[in-house]
């Protein structure tokens, strides 16, 4: 929660389990599998315009849609204003912007046959032909929220931003590599068979930032790249994206520190 907004902050909040995707990977050519959950010890207080629960265990056959049919769907990204301290950068206002949806196909081609140096799997990956991309930020993990009207009568959580960093953002050769976000269906599929571990790691929330320390197992494959590491998190933060009843799920580096700025 952006700290120079008229959000409160100061809350202090506690996680009793946290869990990385099993096959969250990042190398020079890929980001894969990059969110995981957190189960809370108490669940938060829903209040209009501050915190809005999304039920996206039912939503999965409609987001699938999205990918099939995106010009049937108006799409914005959530992000945060950045506020550059003398050491920090803080977070400001929530931002949305406008982003294009493309259909898989689309992206895989972009990604795998005209840009070449990167892998991208359309199954679990999406992108949008949006040309507005702040390359080089910290990566917030926001999510895509789409509907059906363009007054967003309904919202659907679709994606979270997922590599505004090297390798998904920037430039090869001539061509403009854009952000890409990582879709919620294989998270849905995640969560449904997810089950909290027996051993818990406590997580406290005090102000805009929360530091949660998640352990590698031996399922997570190696990182292979500076931005997948331990050196680069504390300066590239991931924004915790939406709650469903008192689990959250968020967008994370592997093998690393968390940031999760509320």
């Amino acid at each position: 929660m952006g700290i120079e907004g008229d959000r409160p902050t100061g809350t202090i909040r506690h996680a009793s389990s946290i869990a990385v995707h099993p096959q969250c990977q990042c190398t020079t050519r890929a980001m894969f599998y990059d969110y995981a959950v957190i189960e809370l010890v108490e669940p938060f207080f829903v209040k209009p315009g501050e915190i809005e629960v999304m039920n996206i265990l039912t939503e999965r056959l409609e987001i699938r849609r999205v990918f099939e049919a995106p010009s049937e769907y108006w799409c914005i990204l959530l992000d945060f204003e950045l506020i550059k301290r003398r050491h920090v950068v803080d977070l400001g206002f929530l931002k949305k912007s406008s982003v294009t949806m493309e259909t898989g196909a689309w992206c895989h081609d972009k990604y795998t046959v005209f840009i070449m140096n990167r892998d991208f799997n359309k199954d679990i990956q999406t992108c949008s032909n949006s040309y507005e991309k702040p390359c080089g930020q910290p990566d917030l993990g926001g999510p895509v929220i789409c509907s059906r009207t363009e007054s967003f009568d309904t919202k659907l959580p679709v994606g979270l931003l997922s590599g505004r960093h090297h390798p998904y953002c920037g430039k090869y050769l001539h061509f403009v590599i854009f952000e890409i976000y990582a879709r919620m269906d294989p998270a849905i599929d995640w969560l449904n068979t997810w089950v909290p571990p027996t051993t818990t790691t406590s997580a406290t929330t005090t102000g805009s930032t929360a530091v949660t320390t998640t352990a590698p197992t031996s399922t997570r494959k190696p990182t292979k790249h500076r931005d997948c590491d331990d050196g680069g998190a504390s300066s590239q933060p991931h924004s915790l994206s939406f709650v469903s009843y008192d689990t959250f799920l968020t967008s994370v580096r592997p093998n690393s520190t968390t940031i999760i700025n509320l």
